[in-house]
């Protein structure tokens, strides 16, 4: 009975092996987990408290590490950048991790959270620059062409559907208007994708 009962675990996970509950368990939560962290946005904050448009860059990690406040996030020149993925995560560990880990974006969601004067619009609908080199000397320069979707009520979101890596070398260029502040979400998977 024993033995039958661990021939069917063994064909109804797929494993070549016995494994103790635990294992099993740790194997199925990794999994999980996996898929799960794979739909988790990448998430900037960024805000321009001053009276002109602000054009940064908001990667750039081997030139902007250097640069950064004490606790981690860009905070200068009338412009503040934080890291907004979760509790305790920074700007800093967004730019180390795409040092370390390039992060593979192929969906990228920007809302407006605060503007004056309705300048918002204009701010969204603004082309991003992306620049972007390997260290063999290839560069690389492209756009996103943020969207509103058709038929699309709220206009303080705006979407760009494109694949691209930020790696150490990228720079995403944007422009923010006065008064203004944004939110990234960089996706791995596009949410509006279903396989």
């Amino acid at each position: 009975m024993k033995q039958k009962l661990i021939n069917f675990l063994k064909k109804l996970c797929g494993l070549g092996k016995v494994q103790t509950p635990h294992k099993l368990y740790s194997k199925v939560t990794h999994e999980t987990d996996k898929s799960f962290e794979e739909s988790q946005p990448y998430v900037l904050f960024v805000e321009n408290s001053t009276a002109d448009v602000k054009t940064i860059n908001l990667f750039g990690a081997i030139e902007n590490i250097a640069n950064l406040h004490p606790n981690g996030d860009y905070v200068g020149h009338g412009i503040a950048i934080k890291g907004a993925s979760g509790v305790g995560v920074t700007y800093k560990d967004l730019l180390y991790e795409s040092l370390l880990n390039p992060i593979k974006v192929s969906y990228t969601q920007i809302v407006c959270e605060k503007t004056q004067n309705n300048i918002k619009y204009k701010g969204l609908k603004e082309p991003i620059q992306c620049i972007t080199r390997d260290a063999k000397g290839n560069k690389l320069s492209f756009f996103l062409l943020p969207q509103f979707k058709p038929n699309q009520v709220n206009e303080d979101i705006i979407i760009c559907e494109i694949d691209f890596v930020i790696n150490g070398f990228t720079k995403l260029i944007v422009n923010i208007p006065p008064y203004t502040s944004y939110r990234y979400f960089f996706y791995n998977i596009n949410p509006l994708k279903t396989k």
